[in-house]
């Protein structure tokens, strides 16, 4: 009843709203009948008698005040009823005036204009003068009488000043049409459009179509977007009319709705018009055209163009509900609406909340519809939206009527505009910038660049348009500027004007190639949502910049500019990015598109990306430059330009080899303030290849705050410095940076050094396999708003001394691409030696030798004619021959020995000391007394004391509780403010090369020496930090300190080939004598339970470097293996096809679980298994663990499973990135107590192999370290259930045991396997046991499990909502970083052919299972993906997948349907 009386209300509503202004003379029919308004007064009446009735029957059941209210209410509305009847009864009578109206019974001047088919609107102002009004209503009289008899005309005249308006009473060029003045006037042209519809949607005429022509001479300075939207969604065509030169031709646009029907005219030129006006009502005015049932209009925008969606349904607008919204519906409704198609479809009520009715919700069009009424839905009025998702679109705007042509990007060309549909030129008459800005400004450039004459790009073919054309700049559109007007010229085309425009399209925040993308779009610039940004879509950014293309497409954390477009999708070959597809920015972008395009210069067949020969790009040809006058001012440029700093030095020709193209450069002379190597002055060559010229520019990355030139924090340049975050940061991305470095390798990697390099963070979650050249080719994620910490190494030292009897002497080596290589004598002097020693740490020189004294080795000489001038920071900083090129024999190797103590320089002050040993100080030693003695300085005393620092109750020698003795007795140290740089500085104390990490012991309050240390990280002790001494506190200062052995070349941390560190260099351990002792003393060292196995043959691999012991002999009990006899350093008779390999136990491990890979997880921990807390405890840390544990990954966290009281564990608050090798490179606190124990359920021994998806295949398992299969004798879909549950799938759909997976290729491990219900791993299923079993291959069991991930919400079966099975349960996927190759990847393990679309919809702030999938599209599995677990947003990630495709055609829009 209530949708009845509001309907009827605004129907009635509606109707009052009537205007008597002027009718015509000509007969019509009403529209309104009388029996229409006796129809609706009985429905109304029989709504009102039956609805009286209902409601008393149940006023009963109501007492009191609430029945009292309800009677109240009811009176009222029945009240109202009586009201609209009687209204009903007025308007009856009022339809019977209208039809003797357009009967011709009644006198004009009581008619109304309902009738009307063609209504002028006359611009009667007084600023357009009586002389020139006349002439317009000449005009329009004139074409009144030029139209058919049975069309019905109408007059409005409007004025912003209705005392200021002409009169149209008794207007003689009127007479015949009988017309009468509209009394109300009008107070801008939309407030006239406006009574214009009301007139229209009155005459109720079917066959007919309205027309409006409008007439004005100035700008209305007021919105008609919403009115001329009316008018053209109500069925009537409009044509506007401009008059003399103060008109805004974008607002004349915005009214007649298309170029066609937009006019330009001097009043004298008003008759030019006449035949194209009467044309157009006349050939469309008979067309049975009438008002549809259902119209949609866009509202809400800053242009027509766009805005919130409102469709009219039984004559209401309401809008459309953004559920599953995307840009096919988008597209249909701008084709409904005129337009070319969408540019972007936009969710969450972007233009702004609508009122009253939401008629459509889970709209899904396929894109070719008509109208979105045919689009499937959830129907008229169904829906569980709110006005906060109403849904908006962005269509393709109309072209302006200026376009660029024949120029070679979008932004410039010979200038056309386009009049009455025809395209023609612009005479280049007074062309100037003026006429270009205005130009580039309508066509939504940025600005302009030049401006041309002459037909700089060809010439037109069409008329010539304009001539004369005088902007001032500021104008809208080259069409409101002076001229000559339409076709007056004095002109050929070989003047046709032309312009270049900015590119809309710029890098910022970047390198010199790369940065930030932003675009230039409706007025503004804007960055570009990361959003399934990829290659295809740089690549076209970069060639639009005039790049030979792209380098890297990657994300930045944070814009410099709000976004415009997300989900861009070149196809690479577009010439500009504005061409590509996208959507529009909905109002969520994490991460923002950023590029390295590749510039015109490149270095070719060097080591590292840094250095190589020098090629330049000119005409699509790379080629040489000729070294010809080519200095280190010329070589930095070119740097500059790569990226990199500075230039360090230039190869000698031909240094890295030859090259085959043309010689394109020579004689090149460039200054510091050319940018590009193509912008320096040069000549042409001479030169033959034999003269390429090679360039060393300086590493983008560096070591800094370091102890050594081999060791400190991570930095990279990029556009300045940054550093690397510590998050992921591992060995094989520390090996990678080393390598690139011209190291021979790492030493150690640590993430968490509690240290923070310069500047912002320019690469996060580093991730190398190891086969890289540079780190800049690994897997990362690029500028990341902040990080905690900076990455660290210590990388090999590339030089060294070997073959000495002691660390600081032997034979110098240096390493130079992975090779190992000695320096010849020729200019060598002890300058030289200084340098290589205190490179090594030493405090100078003591000797050097030129003859091959420690060994003439048979290494390659790598460098001779060294030339150092004693400043430099290594001996590789030091000019010399270069590598490779030397003039010596292997007796010319040079030899070090350095100084452990600086050389005094002073008095020798005492002789003969003879101390007992029970004297307090040295001075009440015996002695000859002072300066009594015949010594020289080389007989200088040398004493070396125990250290004042000390581990304590650690696992191994090189960790533990940090001690200092102190007033004579050793004290602990309180861990306020401990960091790694007081953990660095203690371990260099002790003699090792750094620390590893720094850590927080729980103790009971007590007395500690020294609280708040503040070191820098380069004092030589403790001691000499700042601190505060003698203070009581509760938790005390450990560390782990780099150890001297480590194992290398293995698969897990816990297995290697044994490689140990002695004077700074790392060797390995040869195999004689070598047992299971020795082994298990190395593995207690290193912190493992004890040995598993060991080798005695290069089972890992061959070292590169020295083999330092053999002969080792352990008892067992040793706490270190350097205690264990052997034979000297560096004597032996080995080769390294003996070096010893080692295999540790677990020092990690599963207990009291339901199976094998699920439980509790204990570390071992200074010999003792200890448990973890679960403060903090989730996927990323389990999935190191099971890792760690030889399993994929993890399947489940186990938080609430081990309740053991308020007990003491070792690890809390473990936080892992989820890429470290092991659970102890994690970051953690240590010595908690806590009442639950983390556990963790690892993904089991078992997969599925051979199937399509990752739901389904042939079934195997591991057993021994080998994957095998299972027999079919016996399998069931019980069994199968028991698989699938066993890999984390919900359950199982199907059990195969006709080999459909095809056979396998392993051992057959089970067969007659009896699952039941209640199994709690397949593993417990009964079997005949492994290897008992008679099949072949053929017999292979499968199955095919429900997948773990659905669609959900959807309005079918391949269309909805992302969810996945994480930890036992459904959960929803978060759309940040989601994109169509993700989307690939579900659609496909989803059992479809791929995805149509991704998207996403908002759905709340809550927490999501899965967020920032990151798929390359090879994947089985959405979670083979890396991806983050239990992210909080509020975007949830949709799709929409293939169901239909065409295949084995020749072109991708044929084919067979499939």
């Amino acid at each position: 009843m209530v949708k009845f009386l509001v309907a009827l209300l605004i129907l009635l509503n509606g109707m009052n709203q009537w205007h008597v202004i002027i009718a015509s003379s000509s007969s019509c029919s009403a529209g309104l009948s009388q029996k229409d308004g006796l129809v609706a007064k009985l429905l109304l009446e029989r709504e009102r008698d039956q609805n009286i009735n209902y409601i008393k029957n149940r006023l009963d059941y109501f007492e009191g005040a609430g029945r009292e209210f309800l009677e109240t209410l009811t009176t009222a509305i029945f009240g109202r009823i009586d009201e609209l009847s009687y209204k009903i009864d007025e308007l009856l009578s009022r339809v019977e005036q209208l039809g003797d109206c357009c009967n011709g019974s009644s006198p004009a001047d009581n008619c109304s204009m309902g009738c009307a088919d063609v209504i002028f609107l006359v611009d009667g102002s007084g600023s357009i003068g009586a002389t020139d009004f006349a002439e317009e209503i000449n005009f329009v009289a004139d074409l009144i009488d030029s139209l058919p008899s049975d069309v019905h005309s109408g007059v409005i005249v409007f004025s912003s000043n209705v005392e200021d308006m002409y009169s149209l009473t008794n207007n003689p060029s009127l007479a015949t049409i009988r017309s009468l003045n509209y009394p109300g006037g009008g107070t801008s042209i939309g407030n006239a459009i406006t009574v214009a519809i009301d007139e229209f949607t009155m005459n109720g005429r079917s066959g007919c179509v309205d027309h409006l022509i409008v007439l004005t001479d100035g700008i209305s300075g007021d919105d008609v977007t919403l009115p001329s939207t009316d008018a053209r969604t109500s069925g009537i065509i409009t044509y506007s009319i401009g008059i003399g030169g103060r008109v805004d031709q974008a607002e004349l646009l915005l009214i007649a709705g298309h170029h066609s029907r937009l006019f330009n005219a001097s009043i004298s030129s008003l008759r030019l018009l006449h035949n194209d006006i009467t044309n157009g009502i006349c050939n469309s005015s008979h067309t049975n055209l009438t008002i549809p049932p259902f119209q949609v209009r866009l509202v809400g925008g800053t242009t027509e163009y766009e805005g919130r969606v409102e469709v009219r349904y039984h004559g209401i607008w309401g809008t459309v509900c953004d559920d599953y919204w995307d840009l096919n519906d988008a597209s249909v409704v701008c084709r409904e609406l005129g337009y070319e198609g969408a540019e972007s479809a936009l969710t969450g009520a972007y233009f702004g909340q609508g009122s009253g009715a939401i008629w459509l919700d889970n709209l899904f069009c396929t894109g070719t519809e008509d109208s979105i009424a045919n689009c499937s839905s959830s129907g008229f009025g169904i829906h569980s939206c709110g006005h906060y998702e109403d849904a908006g679109v962005v269509c393709i705007p109309p072209p302006a009527p200026v376009r660029l042509q024949n120029g070679t990007f979008p932004y410039e060309g010979r200038v056309e505009v386009l009049y009455n549909d025809t395209w023609g030129t612009v005479c280049d008459d007074y062309w100037d910038f003026n006429d270009a800005e205005v130009v580039c400004r309508e066509l939504d450039f940025p600005g302009v660049v030049h401006v041309f004459g002459g037909a700089y790009y060809g010439e037109g073919s069409g008329p010539i348009l304009l001539d004369d054309v005088q902007c001032n700049g500021s104008e809208a559109s080259l069409l409101n500027c002076s001229s000559n007007g339409f076709f007056v010229h004095n002109c050929g085309h070989y003047e046709d004007a032309g312009v270049r425009c900015q590119q809309p399209i710029r890098l910022v925040n970047g390198s010199e190639h790369g940065g930030i993308v932003e675009i230039f779009y409706r007025g503004t610039w804007g960055s570009i949502c990361y959003n399934s940004w990829d290659m295809a879509d740089a690549d076209v950014v970069c060639r639009e910049l005039g790049y030979a293309g792209a380098r890297k497409a990657f994300a930045y954390r944070s814009g410099y500019s709000p976004p415009i477009k997300d989900y861009i999708n070149c196809n690479g070959s577009e010439s500009s990015i504005m061409e590509c597809p996208y959507t529009r920015y909905t109002g969520y972008c994490s991460y923002y598109a950023e590029v390295s395009c590749i510039p015109p210069v490149r270095l070719t067949n060097g080591s590292t990306p840094y250095e190589g020969r020098l090629e330049v790009m000119y005409s699509g040809e790379w080629g040489t430059v000729c070294d010809n006058g080519f200095d280190l001012i010329d070589a930095n440029v070119v740097c500059k330009e790569l990226g990199y700093t500075s230039a360090e030095r230039i190869a000698t020709p031909g240094a890295f080899g030859f090259g085959s193209g043309p010689i394109l450069l020579e004689d090149v002379d460039c200054n510091k303030f050319h940018t590009s190597i193509l912008e320096c002055p040069s000549s042409n060559n001479s030169c033959s290849h034999m003269n390429d010229v090679g360039i060393h520019c300086s590493a983008p990355f560096r070591l800094a705050s370091g102890s050594n030139y081999y060791s400190g924090i991570v930095e990279i340049y990029y556009g300045g410095w940054g550093h690397v975050c510590s998050n992921g940061w591992d060995v094989i991305d520390g090996d990678v940076l080393c390598r690139e470095l011209g190291f021979p390798g790492l030493q150690s990697a640590y993430g968490y050094s509690y240290r923070r390099g310069t500047g912002r963070p320019i690469l996060n979650y580093v991730s190398c396999t190891g086969n890289e050249s540079s780190i800049l080719d690994c897997y990362a994620q690029h500028n990341p708003s902040y990080c905690s910490y900076s990455a660290e190494v210590i990388c090999q030292p590339s030089i060294r001394l070997v073959n000495g009897d002691m660390p600081n002497q032997g034979r110098l080596e240096v390493s130079y691409n992975g090779e190992w290589g000695t320096v010849c004598a020729n200019e060598w002097d002890l300058i030289d030696a200084d340098v290589v020693c205190k490179t090594l740490g030493y405090p100078g020189v003591e000797d050097t030798f030129m003859s091959g004294e420690f060994g003439t080795g048979n290494r390659t000489i790598l460098i001779d004619g060294v030339d150092c001038s004693g400043n430099e920071t290594s001996l590789l900083d030091c000019p010399s021959e270069g590598y490779y090129r030397y003039n010596c024999l292997h007796d010319q190797t040079v030899g070090v020995q350095c100084s452990e103590f600086e050389l005094a320089s002073g008095p020798i002050l005492l002789d003969g000391v003879d101390c007992s040993g029970n004297e307090t100080f040295f001075f009440d030693c015996p002695s000859n007394g002072y300066n009594n003695n015949n010594c020289s300085h080389d007989q200088d005393v040398e004493i070396k004391c125990q250290g004042r620092v000390r581990l304590v109750g650690g696992n191994d020698t090189y960790s533990g509780e940090v001690e200092v003795f102190y007033q004579g007795y050793w004290s602990d140290i309180c861990s306020y403010s401990w960091d790694y740089r007081d953990a660095d500085v203690v371990c260099r104390e002790l003699g090792y090369s750094g620390a590893m990490a720094a850590y927080v012991y729980r103790s009971y309050y007590s007395y500690t020496a020294l609280s708040n240390v503040y070191c820098t990280g380069n004092e030589s002790s403790l001691l000499d930090c700042p601190a505060r001494y003698n203070s009581y506190c509760s938790s005390k200062a450990g560390v782990t300190c780099i150890p001297p052995l480590r194992l290398s070349g293995g698969n897990e941390k816990r297995e290697g080939r044994l490689e140990i560190q002695y004077a700074g260099i790392w060797g390995t351990v040869c195999a004689n004598e070598w047992d299971l002792i020795d082994a298990d003393v190395v593995c207690k060292e290193l912190g493992y339970p004890g040995v598993e196995d060991t080798f005695m043959s290069d089972e890992f691999g061959t070292g590169n470097g020295p083999i330092l012991i053999d002969g080792v002999e352990c008892s067992g009990n040793e706490t270190s293996f350097f205690d264990c006899p052997s034979n000297e350093y560096n004597t032996n008779n080995c080769s390294h096809d003996q070096d010893v390999g080692i295999k540790c136990f677990e020092r990690i491990r599963l207990v009291n679980g339901a199976s094998f890979y699920s439980g509790k997880v204990e570390v071992y921990y200074n010999g003792a298994w200890e448990s973890i807390c679960t403060n903090g405890w989730d996927m990323m840390d389990a999935d190191v663990v099971c890792r760690e544990l030889g399993f994929h990954g993890a399947m489940r966290t186990l938080t609430n499973d081990f309740y053991e009281g308020y007990t003491y564990s070792l690890f809390t608050s473990v936080g892992c990135s989820g890429h470290e090798e092991s659970l102890f490179d994690c970051s953690k606190s240590y010595f908690e107590y806590c009442y639950y124990k983390a556990g963790v359920t690892c993904i089991p021994p078992i997969r599925l192999a051979g199937g399509n998806t990752a739901n389904e295949g042939r079934v195997e398992i591991k057993y021994d370290g080998e994957w095998g299969t299972v027999c079919n004798n016996g399998w069931d879909v019980t069994d199968a259930v028991a698989v699938c549950k066993e890999l984390g799938q919900p359950g199982a759909e199907k059990a195969v045991t006709s080999g459909d997976f095809g056979p396998g290729s392993g051992p057959i491990f089970l067969d007659e396997v009896d699952c039941s219900e209640n199994e709690t791993s397949f593993f417990n299923c009964p079997s005949n046991g492994y290897y008992n079993n008679t099949c072949s291959h053929s017999q292979d069991v499968g199955v095919i499990c429900s997948p773990k991930v659905r669609l959900v919400n959807g309005p079918n079966n391949y269309t909805g909502d992302v969810e996945v099975f994480y930890d036992g349960s459904w959960g929803s996927v978060c759309s940040y970083g989601w994109d169509l190759t993700d989307a690939n990847v579900v659609c496909r393990e989803l059992g479809f052919d791929g995805a149509k679309e991704a998207s996403n919809i908002y759905r709340g702030y809550r927490r999501y299972a899965l967020s920032y999938p990151y798929c390359n599209g090879t994947e089985l599995s959405i979670l083979d993906c890396n991806h983050q677990y239990n992210v909080y947003c509020s975007y949830q990630a949709t799709l929409s997948c293939n169901v239909i495709r065409l295949v084995n055609g020749s072109s991708p829009g044929e084919g067979r349907l499939e």
